[in-house]
């Protein structure tokens, strides 16, 4: 089943979001890399393919680590950065310990400050990092298995849109096409 949060109807709102390391003047150590503006939830799904949205192609595995900010435009209401490095290099626990997820909301002011296993430095300006519990998955989703319950993209989907209403289901499709 698919859940949607509020429409973001607000003035233009935007993050800034700066990548730094001390040695490398790109992005490595990940298998994929994304940034994606998340609109709702499909239950259905774990991994990347479980938040509906839409991805910011600025954010990947290529992206320059330079310190030249990035300006993100708010388009939800939240903003999820991810890492996933390769699980047949590390054991299950390191994986899961390497893999790098950051999500964020817009706050006027706010400032986050993320550091991957590897060193590189994540700032977000005009943002607050959204804590991602494994409450409500292990809850409501226990019967669909490990994968889905453990998966850090299906808690934070299933803990931010698995209570709210469900809004106008096209309104919201018409801002992932």
């Amino acid at each position: 089943m698919m859940y949607f949060g509020e429409s973001v109807d607000e003035p233009y709102k935007e993050i800034l979001l700066t990548v730094t390391h001390e040695n490398r003047k790109s992005l490595s150590g990940f298998l994929a890399f994304w940034g994606y503006h998340v609109y709702g939830f499909d239950d259905e799904f774990h991994c990347q393919k479980c938040l509906i949205g839409k991805r910011e192609t600025r954010i990947s595995r290529r992206m320059p680590t330079t310190g030249q900010p990035l300006v993100i435009p708010v388009t939800s209401n939240y903003f999820y950065i991810c890492g996933v490095v390769d699980f047949k290099v590390y054991s299950h626990q390191e994986y899961l310990k390497r893999n790098f997820h950051l999500p964020v909301r817009w706050k006027d002011g706010g400032k986050v400050e993320a550091i991957t296993y590897n060193g590189y430095v994540f700032t977000i300006e005009n943002a607050e990092q959204v804590p991602i519990s494994d409450e409500v998955a292990k809850k409501q989703y226990y019967h669909l298995g490990y994968n889905y319950w453990s998966c850090r993209n299906f808690q934070f989907g299933s803990q931010m849109y698995l209570n709210q209403n469900q809004n106008n289901v096209e309104d919201h499709l018409s801002h992932v096409r």
